[in-house]
């Protein structure tokens, strides 16, 4: 009985040693086996810079791994750019062509990614993926496989997770072996080694092609690019373009030497900025931008814009500067001319004795001149930046000129001619008239106006005395000429009265004598009012051919049969504001002249009207302030004319050319008085023995 269990107990303890050392043998064959692809596949990625050969070596891995495992399906799975996605870059057995490729979304198998990031044996073996918790989110994958075990590996690039190296056993469960766990991640290893190989061969042919395009770019730019080593000052890069602006070729800057080469084609008086800047003496006195000269050894003289920026280190300290130089030569030399053009003109405004004023567009003053200065007593400091209307004009103007100039900064156009009265710092004011000009930004906007003004106070207080002294001598012989007349008709009357008296007299032919003389003193007086306009005046709007259609028929009865009457009016519509009764007044006392001049020597009196523009100059030389459009209204004639030297005269008061008796001498005057009054102006214009024109001027108002 004891030797019986002895017995078989010795007989399961052999049986056990039998098995241990047949499992043993399996052990050692299945080790000896996988260190013998381990070599392979050592031997297979020893050099694998070729990208193009990845999937031809990732295929051969993926053989050798399957026959090292027994399995027959491995797979290389990679996270796409979000992270969120694994795609399967490889696959074996090859899918049929035109097969989708397979993915998994990270998000629906948190339990295999959290295994997969977590493992410490470099690689999650799983017996039964379908019953696993780890691996039990892809279930569908799994059952459409056919997978029943995995052996899945981590491959880890530098620093990242990139993706999975997986090992699928399908049909039952599997037991993995530490030594198949070891040869698994060693393999995982070698791929995650293979794949960051042909990142960085990827890498580096990307950093070439855009270190290719960025020096084409750098080479076609109209700049030279440059970049030295702030350690030690010397240069480490500069473009061909510098053969154009300096004169050499980048090799000759580019050795020993060559940037003390480039300072000394510095002009002397701009080198310190420049050798500050070359030096390794960054953070003192370094400027991001110079402007210097530079002459090359033909002894041109070349303007360069040196722009740069530093480059540091993660500490903080400078490595490199890197920048651009400019040829700025042509852009200079006009800044120069400008900046000669506008000393020049400055000193022309100093010098002459107007005034200089410029405003911006809210009417704050910019620029005046010392003469205004002088001329108003203030100080440069109380006028620059202050709003001119307000400091300058009295209180009365300045709303409304303000406003004006406001509104023609919102119009783009500006009133050309017009006179103020400004408030000198004492209190005391002066006229002045000004020229306006628009100023324009680069882009056509007005941003302002410039103006010039000359003081006309003392002009028109002595045009005043003049006027006054013109007023006393025409009243003088205005006087003159009403005593001459008055005393030819008391002559007159008295000789009649005498005849009255004498007994032999012609008492009926007196009588007579007696009221024609009443009668033309009458008409004197009557002159004499409308002269003197001390009938009321009531102007209106109206329009010159209109008034002058209605008054035809009575024009037709002045001009006697045998003299040929004629009349063209073309001003259409146009309006002025004067008068009606005194224009009609106007009108037949030109025609009544027209008359009397013709008969006897002429045969045509013609009326006509236009319209005609005057330029500024043109208003000035007839005493207007303002240019604009004008009707026109002339009478001619093709009488005897005007003598030149008595031209000039004709619309003095009293001065007449006709017989005495015939004449007051003052119908033209009293025409030139009412146009006058009404804003025009009135010419005359003769050529002796052809006739005479008479023209009137009425400025077209809205």
């Amino acid at each position: 009985m004891t030797e019986s269990f002895i017995e078989r107990e010795l007989a399961a303890a052999r049986s056990r040693e039998a098995e241990y050392r047949t499992r043993l043998s399996r052990h050692r064959e299945l080790a000896r086996k996988l260190r013998s692809h381990a070599a392979l596949l050592r031997d297979a990625i020893k050099d694998p810079r070729d990208a193009g050969s990845v999937e031809a070596l990732l295929a051969n891995v993926a053989r050798l791994t399957s026959q090292a495992l027994d399995i027959p399906r491995t797979s290389i799975w990679l996270f796409d750019a979000s992270g969120q996605r694994l795609t399967c870059r490889f696959q074996l057995p090859t899918p049929p062509e035109g097969a989708p490729e397979p993915q998994i979304e990270v998000a629906s198998c948190p339990g295999y990614i959290r295994a997969i990031t977590q493992t410490e044996e470099g690689a999650v073996a799983v017996e039964d993926a379908l019953t696993d918790a780890r691996t039990s989110e892809l279930y569908d994958y799994l059952v459409r496989n056919r997978v029943g075990a995995l052996l899945d590996v981590p491959l880890i690039g530098p620093g990242e997770l990139r993706g999975v190296l997986c090992h699928e056993h399908q049909g039952s469960a599997r037991t993995w072996q530490e030594e198949e766990i070891d040869f698994a991640a060693d393999v995982g290893a070698l791929v995650a080694l293979t794949l960051e190989v042909e990142r960085r061969v990827h890498a580096e042919r990307n950093l070439r092609g855009t270190e290719a395009k960025y020096q084409h770019l750098v080479e076609s730019l109209p700049v030279v690019v440059y970049s030295f080593d702030a350690r030690t000052g010397a240069l480490d890069y500069l473009s061909p373009q510098i053969k154009d602006l300096g004169g050499r070729r980048a090799e000759e800057f580019l050795v020993s030497g060559g940037v003390d080469r480039w300072v000394e084609a510095v002009v002397p008086e701009d080198r310190g900025g420049v050798r500050t800047r070359l030096s390794s003496q960054i953070e003192e006195g370094f400027e991001p931008e110079l402007v210097y000269r530079i002459r090359l050894t033909d002894g041109a003289l070349r303007w360069v814009r040196d722009t740069c920026a530093v480059v540091r280190d993660a500490h903080g300290k400078p490595v490199a500067v890197q920048g651009t130089l400019a040829d700025i030569t042509t852009q200079k030399e006009e800044e120069l001319r400008r900046a000669e053009l506008e000393r020049r003109f400055q000193t022309l405004l100093e010098g002459v004795d107007v005034l200089a004023v410029v405003l911006d567009a809210a009417g704050r003053v910019e620029f005046i001149n010392d003469s205004f200065l002088k001329l108003t007593g203030y100080a440069r400091s109380e006028v620059i930046g202050a709003d001119g209307f307000s400091l300058l004009l009295p209180t009365r103007d300045s709303t409304r000129v303000r406003e004006d100039f406001l509104e023609g900064m919102r119009l783009g156009k500006l009133v050309r001619h017009f006179e103020t009265t400004i408030r000198r710092r004492d209190g005391a004011t002066r006229k002045v008239l000004w020229t306006n000009t628009p100023t324009h930004a680069t882009d056509g906007a007005v941003v302002g106006s410039s103006s010039l003004g000359v003081d006309i106070t003392d002009r028109l207080e002595a045009e005043a005395v003049a006027l006054q002294g013109e007023k006393l001598e025409s009243l003088g012989r205005l006087a003159a000429g009403i005593a001459h007349d008055f005393n030819n008709l008391l002559t007159v009357i008295g000789a009649a009265a005498d005849r009255l008296r004498s007994p032999r007299g012609d008492s009926g032919e007196a009588a007579l004598d007696i009221q024609a003389a009443v009668r033309q003193a009458a008409e004197l007086t009557r002159s004499l009012l409308a002269y003197a306009r001390r009938e009321p005046i009531r102007p209106v709007a109206l329009t010159v051919d209109g008034l002058v259609r209605d008054t035809v028929p009575v024009l037709q009865k002045l001009v006697p049969e045998s003299l040929h009457f004629t009349y063209e009016l073309a001003s259409s519509d146009a309006r002025v504001l004067i008068d009606p009764t005194q224009l009609r007044q106007v009108v037949m006392n030109l025609i009544g002249n027209a008359v009397d001049a013709t008969l006897g020597h002429g045969a045509n009196i013609r009326l006509s009207s236009c319209l005609v523009v005057l330029e500024p100059d043109q208003a000035r030389a007839h005493g207007l302030l303002g240019e604009g459009t004008f009707v026109v209204l002339g009478v001619a004639d093709d009488g005897p004319g005007v003598p030149h030297e008595i031209l000039d005269r004709v619309f003095e008061p009293f001065f007449t050319t006709k017989a005495k008796g015939e004449g007051t001498g003052l119908g033209l005057a009293m025409c030139a008085s009412i146009v006058r009054g009404a804003g025009g102006f009135v010419t005359a214009e003769s050529t002796p023995g052809a006739g005479a024109t008479f023209r009137i001027y009425l400025p077209v108002v809205p």
